[in-house]
């Protein structure tokens, strides 16, 4: 898995992150370096920041002679400079370089706005060569030595994995891709600007996002304090991102569990329908239609037979997890699959009740045997690792008990 990005002249990156000192050296080799401001005036508005946006489409020339090095940055925001969605941004730089033939030319983004992996892996996919995050190199740095350091290994670490689920061995292969997909911008932005990825339209527009960034702005800078608020993106906050397990969804559901009543499983359904959209279904309206006759229908005992649980290994759960499931589904007519961790050879030759019905063959599996097969009712091969490439088979040493090595 390489995440080496091969420049002009022989110059490579051993990652697409980059530091400060590796940017000072790339515009020494490549330069002139040109640099482009994807912020705005905050006081102009959304359209100041779509004519802002659409001058991207011509920048890339606008210097005259060719760059050796285009840098896409957002160093100028300030108190009266908004910036421009970097995302968005880099997709059209570098829609205009391929049309203006600078293909060649690195494109390395510069931005306040990347602090993850996911940001990084879409920059990528857009055109970006290389990112550089100095805010969040700053933030990690503040936090212990060398933070930016291992921020930057985590990310490196994460970019392997994406590649991995997507099938790509390089990074060359994943660079400009459009490799994602877009849930719920509008049909024009993904045709404007993303019109090499799979998308599913919405109505969230160009001018919803610039008005999101302009109220982010003035948040950042209108604030008593300089300390930036917790947006909650990663855990919940008052206030913040909405996160479908909020503390008083937890709360009412835990009251029911130990005390199931009608009306406390009432409180919690009300919660969970009265909070806002969370996922995907919430934005699904029931449309109602002529009721299908009782007699109709098909019966429950029939419907439940069609019920499988997911292949997870006993090392994934724990025994008295892997057995219940399968006990419920066996009670239930239905099918439970071991994983590919397979299965204990005690449970299905005297306790049939909780073994699993479909047994899971996969490559460089131990313990498949004859005695594994018979006592299947059906057969999973897997002709692929995992669901997600390169994800299955990491399990943590410490889970690795006797019992698990013995039956694996």
């Amino acid at each position: 898995m390489s995440l080496d990005v091969h420049l002009q002249e022989g110059v490579t990156l051993p990652s697409p992150v980059i530091t400060a000192g590796q940017l000072s050296q790339l515009a020494a080799i490549f330069g002139p370096e040109q640099r482009i401001d994807i912020t705005f005036p905050a006081a102009t508005g959304v359209p100041g920041a779509r004519r802002s946006f659409a001058q991207l489409s011509t920048t890339p020339l606008s210097g005259g002679g060719r760059p050796g090095l285009l840098l896409p940055s957002d160093r100028a925001i300030d108190a009266h400079r908004a910036p421009l969605p970097a995302l968005l941004a880099t997709a059209a730089v570098w829609k205009a370089m391929v049309r203006e033939g600078l293909w060649d030319v690195p494109l390395i983004v510069e931005s306040a706005q990347v602090f993850d992996t996911h940001h990084v892996a879409l920059l990528l996919a857009v055109g970006a060569s290389a990112v550089m995050p100095y805010l969040a190199d700053q933030f990690a740095e503040s936090l212990e030595p060398a933070g930016a350091e291992k921020a930057r290994t985590a990310i490196d670490a994460g970019l392997r994995k994406v590649l991995a689920r997507m099938g790509v061995s390089t990074l060359a292969s994943y660079r400009n891709s459009h490799l994602f997909e877009i849930v719920g911008l509008s049909e024009s932005l993904c045709a404007e600007v993303f019109e090499d990825a799979a998308d599913y339209p919405g109505q969230k527009s160009l001018d919803d996002l610039l008005s999101d960034y302009l109220r982010m702005h003035k948040a950042a800078f209108s604030g008593p304090s300089d300390d930036l608020a917790d947006a909650g993106l990663y855990r919940f906050r008052k206030g913040a991102e909405l996160h479908a397990t909020s503390p008083e969804v937890v709360r009412r559901l835990h009251a029911h569990v130990r005390a199931p009543e009608a009306k406390k499983y009432s409180a919690f359904e009300e919660l969970a329908e009265l909070q806002g959209p969370v996922f995907l279904r919430d934005l699904l309206d029931t449309v109602p239609d002529v009721a299908v006759p009782l007699d109709e229908v098909e019966p429950l005992e029939s419907i439940v037979k069609r019920f499988s649980t997911q292949a997870m290994s006993l090392g994934a759960l724990s025994p008295e997890a892997h057995r219940t499931l399968a006990l419920a589904m066996n009670q239930l007519g239905g099918r439970s699959n071991p994983g590919e961790g397979g299965e204990d050879p005690n449970t299905y030759r005297f306790e049939p009740a909780a073994a699993n019905k479909i047994k899971q063959v996969a490559s460089g599996r131990f313990g498949v045997t004859a005695d594994y097969l018979v006592h299947a009712e059906e057969l999973e091969i897997k002709m692929a690792q995992g669901s997600k490439p390169g994800e299955g088979g990491q399990l943590p040493a410490k889970k690795v008990s006797e019992y698990i090595a013995r039956d694996s």
